[in-house]
C-alpha cells in the first residue's frame, strides 16, 4: 500500500484526495499545515499522523501532495524533492510567475508535477482530442471559471487566496484553471494580450473579483479567458470555434458523463490522483514541465498587459 503525505490544507482538495487515495489502495499517513487546529482535525478524520514541525515529517513516504498557501509551495516541495520523494504540487505552482519559471528550469529533471485537476478531466481531454482528430483549424476559444470568493473574504485562514503576496491574487490562484484549459488546446505564439480586472461585488478584494483576458495569436486566431469571482456559483466552461464554424462546447451532452460535475472537477480529481500514483510508481511525469512553463509564461504576459 502506497504511503502518501499531505503537506498543507490551504484548499479543500486534500480532504477529497484522502478518500480517493484510499479508493486506489493508498493511504494518507501524515499531514502538516501552518494551522495546528486544521492538522489536528484532519489527522483525526483520516487516521494519520499530525505533524506540527516540518523537520519531524516522516520521510519514508512514497509521495507527497502539496496543498499549502501558494507562496510556500516551492519551499515545501523542494524539501521533499531534495529527498527524492515524488511530489504533486496542487495548482498553482507558485503565487509568483517569475519564481515558478525559475523553479521549473532549475528542477526540470526532478520527479514532480503541478496542475489543475481540470487538466485531467475526461470531459476537457475529449474536447481536445475531438478537435485534433477533426483536422479543423481552431479560430476562437473561450475558457471561463466561475468561482465565488466569499469564503476567501470571510474566513481568516482563507484570506491569503486574495492576497497577491501569498496566493498570487485571483488571476493566479483561480485563473490558473482557465489558463490550463486554454493551453490544453493547440496554439501558436501569442501576438497581443489585453487584461482587465474590476471589483464588481467584493469591493474590499485586494486582487479584484472580475477578470477578463483577450489574446490574439500570431496565426490570427483568438481567445478569451474569463474569471468571475463576483458570484456564488462554481463552474467551468470551454467553447471553441473552428474554421468551418464547428462549435465545441463543454456544456454539450456528448461531453458530460453521468457523475461529472463542477464539484469533482468533471472527473478531474480522480484523474489527478491516478496520475500522481502512477508517477509514484513509474517516476514518469504526467504533465510535462514544459507545459507548466508555458502556463506561467502566459500568466506573466497577462499580468504585464493590464490596461
Amino acid at each position: 500500500m502506497k504511503r502518501i503525505g499531505i503537506v498543507g490544507l490551504g484548499l479543500k482538495n486534500p480532504y477529497t484526495y484522502a478518500k480517493l487515495l484510499k479508493g486506489c489502495g493508498a493511504e494518507v499517513v501524515a499531514v502538516y499545515d501552518d494551522y495546528p487546529e486544521l492538522v489536528t482535525e484532519y489527522a483525526a478524520d483520516f487516521g494519520c499522523k499530525a505533524v506540527f514541525n516540518l523537520d519531524e515529517y516522516p520521510c519514508d513516504v512514497d509521495g507527497v501532495i502539496i496543498d499549502s498557501i501558494n507562496s510556500r509551495h516551492l519551499e515545501l516541495a523542494l524539501y521533499f524533492i531534495s529527498k527524492d520523494i515524488p511530489v504533486f504540487i496542487d495548482k498553482p505552482l507558485s503565487n509568483d510567475p517569475d519564481e515558478a519559471i525559475e523553479f521549473i528550469k532549475k528542477f526540470d529533471k526532478c520527479v514532480w508535477f503541478s496542475a489543475s485537476p481540470l487538466r485531467f478531466s475526461p470531459l476537457y481531454q475529449k474536447m481536445v482530442l475531438d478537435l485534433i482528430a477533426s483536422g479543423r483549424s481552431l479560430q476562437y476559444i473561450r475558457t471561463a471559471v466561475f468561482h465565488t470568493m466569499e469564503h476567501f473574504m470571510k474566513k481568516e485562514d482563507k484570506k491569503w487566496h486574495d492576497d497577491p503576496s501569498q496566493g498570487g491574487g485571483m488571476l493566479v490562484d483561480i485563473g490558473i484553471h482557465a489558463i490550463e484549459l486554454l493551453n490544453m488546446f493547440p496554439h501558436v505564439d501569442v501576438d497581443k494580450i489585453t487584461y482587465m480586472r474590476s471589483r464588481g461585488f467584493y469591493k474590499d478584494s485586494l486582487s479584484g473579483d472580475n477578470h477578463h483576458v483577450s489574446i490574439r495569436y500570431k496565426d490570427g486566431s483568438m481567445a478569451d479567458v474569463d474569471l468571475l469571482c463576483a458570484t456564488n456559483h462554481l463552474d467551468y466552461m470551454v467553447e471553441a470555434y473552428t474554421n468551418d464554424g464547428r462549435f465545441y462546447n463543454s456544456d454539450e451532452q456528448r461531453y458530460i458523463s453521468e457523475g461529472y460535475d463542477a464539484d469533482n472537477a468533471y472527473g478531474g480529481f480522480d484523474g489527478v490522483i491516478a496520475a500522481f500514483l502512477d508517477m509514484v510508481d513509474t517516476k514518469k511525469i504526467p504533465v510535462s514541465h514544459h507545459e507548466t512553463l508555458r502556463n506561467f509564461k502566459l500568466i506573466k504576459q497577462i499580468l504585464a498587459a493590464e490596461v
